[in-house]
């Protein structure tokens, strides 16, 4: 029976974990409210105080730069939690580029509008436009650096964590030589196949499946799980009980249905009594 493990995605088009929760989006927009009152008042970039070195920050010019830092608030919750949804399906990287560059024209054009409306629209032309999503872009680098440094830091931290405790829980499939060896969780196991002179070990990975192939035989991995819910159903295969999410068939043919996984794997009738009380055991 030929079960082939699912090839791993490029890179470019793999989900990206940033921004996808409703936390993460608050962080990002409570971020920008703060930032470009800061900005705009420690920096004063762009001219905005026309140029004159001598210039005091005044309680109207500060209470302005707080205005744009709560207009960009409230056009990246705006876009973050009403456009995104409707344009945004996916989350791989083009799709994410996009979704950034869009969001930096949409607070390019809020800003926009802002200025010109605080100031009679003295300055409304399109080549003024233009240079407001060039410099609103340049600025806005900082704060969506900062963040996806943030993202970044916070989600290698977790999988750090992640495999430590996992470390401490793993099960040690020894080859023959006794040399080479497969750490993996319970959990992250689904079944094993005899090929030949090895055996095939199917696992998840990075929420994909992946098989590692050990200079073994059944019987003696069947001897190295035993303290586990690992059972053989077939003479080629072991089986973990908890990765099963279905079975079908009857008493004569059993065929048990694995997560991630499209061919079912085949119960030989000897082995029947015994899986069916496994299979009672786990569901209850």
């Amino acid at each position: 029976m030929d079960i082939s493990a699912s090839t791993p995605l490029p890179f470019w088009k793999r989900q990206l974990p940033f921004l996808q929760s409703k936390r993460d989006k608050w962080i990002l927009v409570l971020f920008s409210v703060f930032y470009a009152p800061f900005f705009l008042i420690v920096f004063q970039p762009f001219g905005v105080n026309n140029y004159d070195p001598t210039h005091e920050v005044s309680l109207v010019f500060a209470l302005s730069a707080m205005g744009f830092g709560l207009m960009n608030g409230i056009t990246l919750f705006v876009y973050e939690f009403g456009i995104v949804p409707l344009l945004f399906r996916k989350n791989n990287l083009p799709v994410f580029a996009v979704r950034i560059i869009l969001a930096l024209i949409f607070l390019s054009s809020t800003t926009f509008l802002l200025y010109n409306y605080i100031g009679n629209f003295h300055d409304w032309s399109f080549k003024s436009y233009l240079g407001f999503i060039r410099d609103v872009s340049l600025m806005g680098v900082i704060p969506f650096g900062v963040i996806f440094l943030y993202f970044g830091y916070r989600d290698n931290r977790k999988a750090y964590l992640d495999l430590q405790r996992q470390s401490e829980e793993l099960i040690w499939l020894t080859a023959d030589n006794g040399k080479d060896k497969l750490g993996l969780t319970l959990e992250h196991l689904l079944f094993i196949e005899a090929q030949d002179n090895y055996v095939a070990v199917f696992h998840r990975e990075n929420e994909r499946v992946k098989k590692s192939l050990l200079r073994t035989t059944m019987k003696k991995l069947e001897s190295q799980l035993q303290a586990f819910p690992v059972v053989r159903c077939h003479r080629s295969f072991l089986i973990n009980i908890s990765s099963v999410q279905k079975v079908t068939g009857n008493n004569h043919q059993l065929k048990l249905h694995i997560e991630r996984v499209d061919v079912p794997i085949p119960v030989s009738r000897s082995y029947i009594p015994l899986l069916e009380e496994q299979l009672d055991i786990h569901h209850k």
